[in-house]
Order: C-alpha cells, then sequence, then structure tokens
C-alpha cells in the first residue's frame, strides 16, 4: 500500500476561511461567519459583505491573497476586516 501525502492547511488560509464561511447562498455558512465576527470583536453584525468572493482554490498557498469583509453594525458604522496569515498581525 502506497502512502500518499497528506498536507494540512491552515485555517487562516484565504481560501480555506473563504470556503468554509463566506458563501452568499449557504445560510449556515452565514450564521457562521456572523457568530464567528460578533464574538471576536464583541459587536451586533447588521449586515455582512464578502468583498472579493472569487479567490481560487487553485492558489491556497499564496501568501498575498487577502479576503476582505465589510461588516455593518446597528448603527450604520462599517467595520472592514481583513484576514491576516502571519504571527506578526496587529
Amino acid at each position: 500500500m502506497k502512502e500518499t501525502d497528506k498536507k494540512i492547511y491552515d485555517f487562516k488560509s484565504d481560501v480555506l476561511f473563504k470556503y468554509s464561511l463566506a458563501d452568499d447562498k449557504d445560510y449556515d455558512c452565514r450564521y457562521l461567519l456572523k457568530l464567528f465576527i460578533e464574538g471576536i470583536l464583541n459587536i451586533q453584525c447588521h449586515d455582512i459583505k464578502v468583498l472579493n468572493p472569487d479567490l481560487s482554490h487553485n492558489h491556497v498557498e499564496d501568501k498575498d491573497m487577502i479576503l476582505d469583509i465589510r461588516v455593518t453594525v446597528a448603527s450604520g458604522k462599517q467595520i472592514d476586516i481583513e484576514m491576516q496569515n502571519s504571527s506578526f498581525s496587529v
């Protein structure tokens, strides 16, 4: 039996994050994304929009890809969220 190489990708990868949580048509994805953002930022999301939904799975290892999400809170204030894939992110 031949052992295959298995590679585990980090959830911080923009592509994996996008395919897990950013599907506008999937209620469960949107619900989980909302819970994720509200839990980390301690805010109430009124609207969530993925600004660049066309990330390609062919570039899962690219370091320069950006997944931007724009969140609107009840007051109308907009918050831009960018996934950072670095141990030195601020």
